[in-house]
């Protein structure tokens, strides 16, 4: 038998690929996701804080938020080992970052992978004969055309912050920076927002925008205290990455308006390689213009019109979740 008769025959003898692909081959290009640490577990958390809002009966360990939660974490995890390589970060959860243990290559292919994966994790649950009733094919085309969209702005958000930093060098005003968060951050929680709805079948309209709106604000939230958080660290990753964090942008923005046009910040973020003195430069005009208590009081006062504008009660989960995250508490 010749090569081209062995692989008929191959071909002929194993039609499904899905029979001939084994556990092994999965596990071996999934082990920059199966070796990533656990994060802080902030989006269960507002997720459970969503079924109390809702003063829903579900259980913590119900087989609904177990699926999203499957779903919303390897959505998570696959973005960050993307993420990590489009910042040529070095740390990722206390441990160097997965492209840089396993490979640029595999890690990329991983974190494409885990998205697909993902959804087909979701796929199954709905498909389950005891979801039958509840996941009519109307409805998990309308789920997963949302996902979609969902997911394709997650993206855009982070196209526009790479395209800023690499490309254009564009400082982006305030509303442009809300945008692109809200496209990168608040998406995540959008996607669990829109699972949240459909999995537990709330259909009061009202109630529905409330709490799309309310992952818009959090994310919003979230992510200036990040760029916080990361800024005031002994070795800043988002200057080294030359990021447009909010801070930045007010640094920026107070020195064009008092220097004729001119930024010191500008210069040294835009660098390509940068010096330990030049963090500490920015550190000081950050610290000579209040930028970091500018940016706190932000935090914290985004923190109030969240609990103000949606009527949240004080004793709520949703008001201990939003006062852990205070700056300052």
């Amino acid at each position: 038998m010749d090569l081209t008769d062995k692989i008929d025959q191959y071909l002929i003898n194993n039609e499904n690929i899905r029979d001939i692909l084994s556990p092994q081959d999965v596990a071996d290009i999934r082990l920059p996701l199966s070796n990533l640490n656990n994060g802080k577990g902030f989006r269960q958390l507002l997720l459970l804080s969503l079924v109390t809002y809702m003063e829903l009966d579900i259980e913590p360990q119900s087989k609904e938020v177990g699926a999203i939660m499957e779903f919303i974490n390897i959505l998570h995890n696959s973005s960050l080992l993307i993420d990590d390589i489009e910042d040529s970060s070095l740390e990722r959860r206390g441990e160097k970052c997965a492209y840089i243990q396993y490979g640029t290559a595999l890690t990329l292919n991983c974190g494409t992978y885990g998205i697909f994966e993902g959804i087909d994790s979701l796929v199954k649950y709905m498909d389950d004969e005891e979801q039958s009733e509840v996941f009519t094919d109307s409805k998990k085309y309308n789920i997963l055309k949302k996902l979609n969209n969902e997911i394709m702005y997650l993206h855009i958000g982070q196209g526009l912050e790479i395209f800023w930093r690499d490309i254009s060098l564009k400082v982006p005003d305030l509303f442009e920076y809300i945008k692109m968060i809200r496209l990168k951050t608040s998406g995540m929680l959008r996607i669990l927002a829109v699972l949240f709805l459909e999995f537990f079948e709330v259909h009061d309209e009202q109630k529905r925008q409330n709490i799309m709106r309310l992952m818009e604000y959090i994310g919003v939230l979230y992510q200036i205290r990040d760029d916080y958080l990361n800024i005031i660290a002994d070795n800043s990753t988002d200057i080294h990455e030359g990021k447009f964090s909010f801070p930045v942008l007010l640094a920026i923005n107070k020195e064009l308006k008092d220097n004729e046009g001119k930024s010191v910040v500008y210069n040294i973020v835009t660098k390509k390689h940068k010096l330990d003195k030049d963090i500490g430069i920015v550190m000081e005009i950050l610290k000579k213009y209040d930028v970091l208590d500018t940016t706190v009081n932000v935090i914290n006062s985004l923190i109030e019109q969240i609990i103000v504008s949606f009527d949240l009660k004080k004793e709520s989960a949703l008001v201990y979740l939003l006062q852990k995250i205070r700056i300052g508490n």
